[in-house]
């Protein structure tokens, strides 16, 4: 919990630091932010634990946790970007609802695993879960993500590289892999 509160907290510094977008954390560190944050923590459900995303296939990605201390129930939501809403206090959610702000409920219940499936292959799927207790009050909530599995690509490929990053499914563990990228007269 206190990872989580410190990331959530942070300042986003990126508009100071443009040509370093995505490479500079989470932000920067606000304590005040922080302890006002762990008050709320106190008041709220405690989270689930544990909370791991895997790709499993190039259509679905498992998903797994433990319940928090109490046994509460979850509630377990997707995203495409990584954005998701507060889950308003007194609300009973169910899988298909929208979470306002950001988030798509795929799962409420008392198991501690779900199969997310019929996914886009090479995907980033981002997920959030939160404890829900008897007064339907929700925990601060943790999040996972998960690429589905690259899958069977029909050849040829051809890809422009306009962002500069290499495709997920190009990339090759330890340096490992049969191609490599190179410039020819200065064009890469």
């Amino acid at each position: 919990d206190v990872a989580d509160i410190l990331i959530n907290t942070t300042d986003n510094h990126y508009g100071s630091n443009p040509g370093f977008i995505g490479q500079l954390g989470a932000g920067r560190l606000n304590a005040h932010t922080a302890v006002v944050l762990s008050q709320l923590y106190l008041t709220l459900p405690s989270n689930p634990s544990g909370f791991a995303a895997f790709g499993s296939s190039d259509s679905q990605i498992d998903l797994s946790w433990e319940q928090n201390d109490e046994g509460d129930p979850v509630m377990l939501a997707w995203s495409p970007n990584g954005t998701f809403g507060i889950p308003q206090e007194g609300t009973t959610y169910t899988a298909g609802d929208n979470i306002e702000g950001g988030g798509m409920v795929l799962f409420v219940g008392d198991t501690a695993s779900f199969e997310h499936t019929d996914l886009n292959a090479a995907t980033l799927y981002h997920y959030k879960l939160w404890s829900v207790d008897d007064e339907v009050k929700y925990s601060m909530g943790r999040t996972a993500h998960a690429y589905t599995q690259c899958g069977v690509t029909v050849l040829p490929v051809f890809e422009t590289f306009n962002t500069g990053d290499i495709p997920y499914c190009w990339a090759f563990p330890n340096g490992q892999g049969n191609w490599k990228m190179v410039s020819n007269r200065g064009n890469p």
